[in-house]
């Protein structure tokens, strides 16, 4: 069953991301389709023009809502290096794109190569109440699975 059906909108184009500083196409896609047995990163950016002549820098998002507030220590950080593990194997190291429109300003093909995996949680009230907890599962994380960034909203 294609996304459109389910009532999801596939694509959405992103402009800019200030972290980034530059200007970058992103592709929006949402979920996993699991009759076809893809998987789509729910934020996929693409450079608009890469430095120098060289490849285009592509990066993964993967969001999360997830009620963190009531982990202990040990908790929070198996939670936060299980997301984040799976989120590199999902979304990380080569991702195949398969729409033809892209394909055609990537010099790669279809192979791209993952720069960064930045996964991102809710913040407010779903966010962790100890701040030194937090921090140090943040960093133990980055630690344990290198390429994922995590963030908090």
């Amino acid at each position: 069953m294609a996304l459109e059906k389910r009532g999801l909108k596939p694509t959405a184009r992103v402009e800019r991301d200030s972290k980034l500083g530059q200007a970058v196409r992103g592709l929006v896609r949402f979920g996993e389709d699991s009759l076809s047995g893809l998987r789509y990163a729910d934020v996929l950016v693409i450079e608009e023009g890469g430095l120098g002549g060289g490849p285009r820098r592509v990066e993964t998002f993967s969001f999360k809502s997830r009620n963190l507030s009531g982990l202990k220590y040990d908790e929070l950080k198996a939670q936060l290096v299980t997301d984040a593990k799976e989120a590199l194997t999902k979304y990380g190291e080569t991702l195949r794109i398969r729409r033809d429109s892209l394909q055609r300003i990537l010099p790669e093909g279809s192979e791209v190569p993952i720069q960064r995996v930045r996964l991102v949680y809710e913040g407010g009230e779903l966010k962790p109440e100890n701040a030194n907890d937090l921090r140090s599962a943040v960093n133990e994380t980055r630690k344990e699975v290198p390429g994922v960034e995590v963030l908090f909203r």
